[in-house]
């Protein structure tokens, strides 16, 4: 048994009305309409698994406003 749904307001609404029992287990498939969406997933994926990605994460600048890292971990309990 098939029947459409729509996303609206956070929740997937069905279009059509299913005849369930009680304690009747039920599998979900969500097919997007976008055309080619599966595609660039699959393309996505295959690049993400043979380039790994480099952390991009600017030099930290110390000033007077940071901690000396032992006070930071006795202040936190890390170490006495």
């Amino acid at each position: 048994m098939k029947t459409r749904a729509i996303y609206e307001g956070g929740m997937l609404k069905l279009k059509g009305i299913l005849d369930l029992r009680d304690g009747e287990e039920v599998e979900v498939l969500v097919r997007s309409s976008c055309p080619g969406l599966e595609e660039r997933v699959r393309r996505l994926e295959d690049y993400l698994t043979t380039n790994i990605p480099e952390p991009f994460v600017s030099p930290v600048k110390r000033s007077s406003k940071w901690y000396v890292g032992a006070y930071s971990l006795r202040k936190l309990g890390l170490r006495e």
